[in-house]
Formats: structure tokens, C-alpha cells, sequence
């Protein structure tokens, strides 16, 4: 496999601001430019880009196979600021209207009753009807509180995503909980940012645990592993090695499209090993 393929396999398109700091067209544009050049794995929420990623995403999927890993849980607080934003992106009323009855449920999510399986199981079957044009792979709790994630409950959660065909994820928690799990849950992927992954990256390695990394620009500053010069190649040339390691990457200007695939070309004589 070329090296170019096993770049775009590795990466996953993050799609947080779609729909909320680039609007729903600009957005459009620059998931056709990704998926034109190969790009087909994608990365939503029910609340990203003001509620308006996931219907970006099935809109683009119409004509174009997309893999989406999506999520439940993600913290959000209600702010006068996060309603205008979606008065500002409006799109049309029924996204609209679903997009904030999902945002004023999240508003609770520190409920345990938020937290039941019978509650996760409505949003993903609502999820699956918004993004019915894609391809559904992993599903993850998003910032779950730690207080509810009990043996029972994990269990739970695995029971679920199995029945559904879905691998089963974790997405942002703290260094105690992450601990824990990827010493007694090895089977889940765990998406982390790149200063948490360095931190446990023995531990992750040594038992080939499947990571997503994040926020790889908005941390750079926070990390020493990787100078700053050619930051975003020597990242790639880094993780291009590591077979369980994918990054997501937001891609949200026409300039960071063109900055991204110029340094994928640019590995072109890289040695990597299959994901």
C-alpha cells in the first residue's frame, strides 16, 4: 500500500466548526474537495458546527461513500452566545428545531438519568436517522462523568454497540479515569488529545490499543516531543509508523486543505506498516 493511502486511511476529517465558524455552503465546498482527494472517514456530533455537522455530512454522503464515527455526551453548557450562533447559521426550521432540542437536552447531561443506556440508545437511533446516507463505525461516549462509568454500565454500553454492529469508543476524559480503562478495557478506541496520548503512549503501545489523537494544533504549544518548524509533517512522519494510531484533523479553510494534502504528498518514501 502506498503511502498516500495509508495516510488517508489514517486520517479522520474533524468537523466540529462545520456549520458554526465556516458556514453550511463553505463547509459543503470543502468536504467535496476532501472526499475528491480521498478522504472518506469523518469525524461528528450531535452538537457540532451548532448542530449542523451531521447534516453536512449525510448531505455530501448522498453521492460519495463517508465513514462517520459519532458520539454521545459531549459537554456543553446553554450560553445566550451558542443560541445566536445558531440563529446566525440557521439553515433551515427542521434543523433548526432539531438541533436545539438536542443542545437544551445536553443541557442536562450531568443527570444520571442522561447517562442510561435507554437514553444512549434513543440518541444514537437518532443520530443514524440524520446521517442515514453514511456509514456508521465507531460510537463514543463523549466526555462521559466518571461517577457513572461503572463496570455495569461499560458492559452495558459494549452490549449495546455490539447489537447495533458498532465498535465502541471513549472520547475525553480525565488521567485517573483514562488509566483504568485502557488497563482494563483494551478492546475500546480512545480518542485523545496529543499531549494526553504522549503521556501514556508506553501503555498504549505495549498493549496495541487503538487511539484517535486530537487537538494536535490547539495543543502544540503544550507538548515538547515535536518542534514547531514543520510541525504538521513531522507529526504525520511520527504517527505514520504506529499502526493502531489515527489522527483527526479539522479541515476547515480551502488554505488548511491545501496545506494538509501538500504534506501527505510529501511523505511519499515513508516505510509504514498497514493500520
Amino acid at each position: 500500500m502506498s503511502t498516500n493511502k495509508i495516510l488517508l486511511n489514517k486520517i479522520i476529517i474533524g468537523t466540529s466548526a462545520w456549520g458554526s465558524k465556516i458556514s453550511y455552503n463553505q463547509s459543503i465546498f470543502i468536504s467535496e474537495k476532501l472526499l475528491k482527494f480521498g478522504f472518506t472517514q469523518f469525524d461528528t456530533a450531535p452538537n457540532y458546527g451548532a448542530g449542523l455537522s451531521q447534516y453536512i455530512l449525510n448531505n455530501v454522503s448522498k453521492k460519495n461513500s463517508t465513514c462517520i464515527n459519532t458520539k454521545f455526551g459531549q459537554k456543553i453548557n446553554f450560553s445566550v452566545k451558542e443560541i445566536i450562533k445558531r440563529i446566525y447559521r440557521y439553515q433551515s426550521f427542521k434543523t433548526f428545531l432539531s438541533s436545539n432540542l438536542i443542545y437544551l437536552k445536553y443541557c442536562f447531561r450531568k443527570d444520571k438519568q442522561f447517562w442510561s443506556i435507554i437514553k444512549i440508545k434513543d440518541f444514537l437511533e437518532l443520530d443514524k436517522k440524520k446521517l442515514n446516507n453514511c456509514k456508521f463505525n465507531i460510537f463514543f461516549l463523549h466526555n462521559p462523568p466518571s461517577k457513572f462509568l461503572s463496570n455495569r454500565f461499560l458492559k452495558k454500553f459494549i452490549n449495546l454497540c455490539k447489537y447495533q454492529n458498532l465498535t465502541y469508543g471513549i472520547s475525553g476524559v480525565d488521567d485517573n479515569t483514562l488509566l483504568f480503562l485502557l488497563m482494563n478495557y483494551k478492546n475500546f478506541v480512545f480518542q485523545l488529545s496529543l499531549v494526553q496520548y504522549l503521556k501514556y503512549e508506553k501503555i498504549i503501545q505495549k498493549n496495541n490499543i487503538k487511539v484517535h489523537v486530537n487537538s494536535l494544533f490547539k495543543l502544540k504549544f503544550s507538548q515538547k516531543k515535536f518542534s514547531i518548524l514543520n510541525y504538521e509533517k513531522k507529526i504525520f512522519q511520527y504517527f505514520i509508523k504506529k499502526s493502531n494510531v489515527k489522527l483527526i484533523l479539522g479541515v476547515n479553510s480551502i488554505k488548511s486543505f491545501k496545506k494538509l494534502t501538500s504534506n501527505i504528498r510529501g511523505l511519499k518514501n515513508t516505510k509504514v506498516n498497514k493500520f
